[in-house]
């Protein structure tokens, strides 16, 4: 599997098969806070966790993807995909909405958690135990602050965690940086690509390079 981080929420996956799905496409310059740069990929499909413009520019992508969004479970060459009811905020979506959890699974199995904003059901937690890869939000206000979202991958207990969606010289929010998540916590660093191979005995945090 070869993983490369576009920026905030956004990955460039490709499966062992072949299959290449984008997950959470931003649009560029999204409200006035999103500067990572534009991107040209193709991809066969593309994972939707919710109906903002930072998560849901599917028009970016190239090619003819399908797209993927909402809740249930789904084939897409060769992809097993299992989308998991969440809210984007601790108030039930009262403030942002529902939000959806993406398990992908092929040779390895990768969760997207797209802008999870509070520790889901104890039954979609359940169902997320003991994945290989979890990517995961940390950055806080609109989603799991660096506490919040380390208590989620305790819960389901993944091999790896790569944090996303959190404070960047790309971003404008007024996230937490990828350091409050990574202090005192076993982590490594990485290039802006990493091809998944192998996977450590115990759960590790891997700190993608951002994008730009």
């Amino acid at each position: 599997m070869r993983i490369e981080y576009l920026g905030h929420a956004c990955f460039f996956i490709t499966f062992d098969n072949g299959t290449r799905l984008i997950t959470d496409p931003y649009k560029p310059g999204a409200y006035g806070a999103i500067h990572y740069p534009s991107y040209e990929k193709e991809a066969d499909a593309v994972t939707v966790s919710h109906e903002h413009e930072d998560h849901n520019a599917v028009s970016f992508v190239k090619g003819n993807p399908v797209v993927v969004k909402g809740t249930g479970e789904r084939e897409i060459k060769g992809i097993k995909i299992t989308g998991f009811p969440s809210w984007h905020d601790r108030s039930k979506g009262k403030e942002r909405g529902k939000n959806t959890i993406f398990l992908m699974e092929e040779s390895y199995s990768l969760i997207h958690a797209g802008d999870l904003g509070d520790i889901p059901e104890p039954s979609v937690v359940e169902e997320l135990k003991d994945k290989d890869i979890l990517l995961l939000p940390v950055g806080g206000t609109f989603t799991l602050g660096p506490e919040e979202a380390w208590e989620f991958a305790e819960l389901i207990k993944p091999r790896v965690v790569i944090p996303m969606h959190y404070k960047t010289s790309f971003i404008s929010f007024d996230l937490e940086p990828v350091s409050s998540f990574i202090q005192g916590r076993r982590h490594k660093f990485c290039g802006k690509i990493v091809h998944v191979d192998s996977l450590p005995e115990t759960m590790e945090i891997w700190v993608m390079e951002d994008a730009g």
